[in-house]
C-alpha cells in the first residue's frame, strides 16, 4: 500500500511535463509537495497543473517584466583637448545590458576607448580626446535612452618655449629648439624669409610639443636668423657659427686666472691649442653654480671650459646621465656649456654634475614647492 507521501506527482506547463533543472526546483516535505522557479522570466508565463493520478490542480502564473527606468541620466561635458571624456549613467536594473553611441554611430572598446558596466552604472570613458571627438553620446539599454552632447575645445596654438640664440662650431651639429602648445600643431621653419624643408643636413623633428631643427655638418654660411610660426605665432633667434681657429690660453701667474685670445682660421688644427706655460689641457674657466628656483620654473645651469671639445660632455643629475628632450636643454656654445631643465619638481632636487674629460663642476639644484 502506497503512502501519500510516495505518491508520484507530475507537473506540467502549458501541457507539456516540467522537470527539474538549474532555475526550477521540484521537491516534497511529508505530504507538502513543492513546485518553485527561480529567477523567474516573462517566458515562465502559462497554466502549471499538478497531476497525481486520481486528482490534479492548476494554476496561472503571468510573469511581467521589472520595469526599466534611468536613475541618473548623462551629464552634457565641455573639455579641452588631451583630457578625458567620462560619462555615466544609472539605471534601476543591474543584469540589463546596455550600448554606446556617437552621433548615431555605436561605439565600440579601442585602447583610447573604454566601457565597463558595475552592476546598474555604465561607463564610457574617452581618453585624450580630439576636436573630432565633439558630438552627441547615446546610452541605450532595451527601451530606455538618455543623450548627452560632447563639446571638445582645441588647443589654442602658441608657442610655449620661444627659441634662443645660439653658438655652434663650424662642421659641428646645432639644434635650434621650440615647444608649442598643442602637440598636433604644425608648424614651419624658416632661415630668413626662405623656408626650411627636410634634407640630409637638416632634420625636423617633434616629440609632443617639443620641436627642434637639426642641422647636420654647420657651415659658415648657416649663420643667420631662424624663425618658426605657429598659426598667427612667431618667434626667432639667431645662430652664430664660429670657424676653426688658433687658440692660446695665456696664464697669469702673478694672478692665478688666464684669459684667451683666438682668430678665425677656418680649419680646424689641434695642434693649434697651445699653453704658453706647459702642454695642451682642458680646464674650468668658470664653474657650475648652484641653483633654486620654485617648481615647475625652469633651472639653468652654465660653466665653461678652457678650449673648445668635440666630443660632447656628459651632464648628470642625481648620477643619472641626462639626454637632450622635451624637458632637457643641453647646449654648447663654443666654449660655454648651458644645461636647462625645464618643468622642475621636488623630485628633482640633487646634485648636477658636468664632464668633460678630465674638466669636472658640480652644483646643487634646489626646487621649493609652490606656496
Amino acid at each position: 500500500m502506497m503512502t501519500i507521501s510516495q505518491l508520484k506527482m507530475f507537473y506540467l506547463q502549458n501541457g507539456i511535463e516540467v522537470k527539474p533543472r538549474k532555475d526550477l526546483r521540484i521537491y516534497a516535505m511529508g505530504r507538502k509537495h513543492f513546485f518553485q522557479i527561480l529567477k523567474c522570466e516573462v517566458s515562465d508565463s502559462g497554466t502549471y497543473s499538478c497531476d497525481a493520478g486520481d486528482s490534479s490542480t492548476s494554476c496561472n502564473i503571468e510573469v511581467y517584466e521589472r520595469e526599466l527606468v534611468v536613475l541618473q541620466g548623462l551629464e552634457d561635458l565641455d573639455i579641452q583637448e588631451d583630457q578625458n571624456a567620462v560619462f555615466v549613467v544609472e539605471i534601476s536594473l543591474e543584469d540589463v545590458p546596455g550600448e554606446w553611441f556617437k552621433n548615431g554611430v555605436r561605439i565600440t572598446p579601442t585602447s583610447t576607448i573604454k566601457i565597463r558596466q558595475e552592476g546598474n552604472k555604465h561607463f564610457l570613458l574617452m581618453c585624450n580626446v580630439r576636436g573630432e571627438d565633439s558630438g552627441e553620446i547615446k546610452f541605450v539599454a532595451k527601451h530606455v535612452e538618455c543623450t548627452a552632447y560632447l563639446e571638445v575645445e582645441e588647443l589654442p596654438l602658441n608657442i610655449t618655449n620661444p627659441l634662443q640664440d645660439k653658438v655652434a662650431l663650424e662642421r659641428s651639429r646645432a639644434i635650434m629648439d621650440c615647444s608649442v602648445s598643442n602637440p598636433r600643431c604644425s608648424i614651419r621653419w624658416y632661415k630668413g624669409s626662405n623656408v626650411i624643408l627636410p634634407s640630409e643636413r637638416f632634420e625636423i623633428c617633434s616629440e609632443g610639443c617639443y620641436r627642434k631643427l637639426v642641422i647636420q655638418q654647420v657651415a659658415l654660411d648657416d649663420e643667420g636668423t631662424y624663425s618658426v610660426q605657429v598659426g598667427e605665432h612667431t618667434c626667432s633667434a639667431k645662430l652664430t657659427v664660429e670657424g676653426f681657429g688658433e687658440s692660446r690660453l695665456i696664464l697669469d701667474l702673478s694672478k692665478g686666472n688666464f684669459y684667451q685670445e683666438r682668430r678665425r682660421i677656418g680649419i680646424l688644427n689641434i695642434s693649434s691649442i697651445y699653453w704658453e706655460h706647459g702642454t695642451q689641457s682642458l680646464l674650468m674657466v668658470r664653474e657650475l653654480k648652484s641653483v633654486e628656483v620654485v617648481a615647475p620654473d625652469e633651472a639653468c645651469f652654465e660653466c665653461e671650459v678652457s678650449v673648445p671639445v668635440l666630443k660632447a660632455p656628459v651632464w648628470s643629475l642625481k648620477g643619472e646621465a641626462l639626454q637632450q628632450g622635451p624637458k632637457v636643454s643641453l647646449e654648447k656654445m663654443g666654449m660655454v656649456h648651458r644645461l636647462t631643465l625645464r618643468q622642475t619638481s621636488v623630485d628633482m632636487n640633487g646634485l648636477v654634475e658636468f664632464t668633460s674629460g678630465k674638466a669636472k663642476s658640480s652644483a646643487k639644484l634646489h626646487v621649493k614647492c609652490d606656496p
